[in-house]
């Protein structure tokens, strides 16, 4: 049994198959349980096209009260090209993301000029053939340039399963030869976030609610958190994780305390 809300200093929630749905309308519970977490709240999401104030006004009119904070990997993708001086790119992605990434004076180029970054953030919204060839002509040609993934969700089991740019990005490399052709991969989300990057302490106690076990799972096992897995396919618990169908269950768990 999960402990009780109060005795965490940060809850970190995951945003598309927790909360919302694809029509970012409120899943079962999630309105119940926005409004019992009084300690620091944190949804974030992976995703590559929006940042987290755009995908707090698609939220507002929907829910009656949000997390304190909404991050999305787009913000870390954003601090890190700034970080690491990366202003020349070429994009795997659509049309939104390169609005935020032209906003924020980084360059995008077409195939086989000189760049900094090959930046993988969404599914393209067309010519991802020919976007997916420019990138193969990049490595072939040897780029001396950072593979940079903005959205590490791979497969996403139940009723979200479908393709996503996270799938592209492997299918693209992981017959590449590195032996004779290193590739420099940085990849920009859950669950590889720490502690430091979202400003939680070393002594706090953290609670982790998602519904991906790989991505959201492992970023509570990065972060030495207590983890709720929220699905109805897994039935299996263990020390510091726990499962339920719902977020309404959950809630009802707490209440119950």
């Amino acid at each position: 049994m999960v402990d009780s809300l109060s005795s965490y200093d940060a809850v970190i929630l995951d945003g598309f198959g927790t909360l919302y749905d694809k029509d970012y309308i409120p899943l079962l519970g999630a309105v119940r349980f926005l409004e019992n977490i009084s300690c620091r709240s944190i949804l974030f999401s992976n995703i590559g096209s929006k940042t987290g104030d755009s995908l707090r006004e698609q939220l507002e009119s929907n829910f009656h009260s949000l997390p304190s904070e909404i991050l999305t990997s787009l913000d870390f993708l954003l601090i890190y090209l700034k970080k690491k001086n990366i202003n020349r790119i070429f994009h795997y992605g659509g049309q939104q993301a390169a609005q935020k990434l032209l906003e924020n004076k980084i360059t995008i180029v077409g195939g086989q000029e000189k760049i900094d970054a090959i930046v993988f953030t969404s599914l393209p919204n067309s010519n991802w053939i020919k976007d997916s060839q420019s990138v193969l002509q990049y490595l072939n040609s040897r780029v001396d340039s950072e593979l940079i993934l903005a959205n590490p969700d791979r497969m996403i089991p139940g009723d979200h399963v479908g393709i996503n740019v996270g799938m592209m990005f492997d299918m693209l490399l992981k017959d590449w030869p590195t032996n004779n052709y290193p590739l420099f991969i940085k990849e920009i989300g859950k669950p590889c976030l720490t502690r430091t990057e979202i400003n939680l302490g070393d002594s706090d106690k953290i609670l982790v609610v998602g519904d991906n076990k790989i991505t959201d799972g492992g970023l509570a096992k990065n972060l030495d958190a207590d983890f709720c897995l929220i699905s109805s396919l897994e039935n299996s618990q263990s020390h510091n994780n726990f499962i339920y169908p719902s977020l309404d269950l959950l809630v009802d768990e707490f209440h119950g305390k």
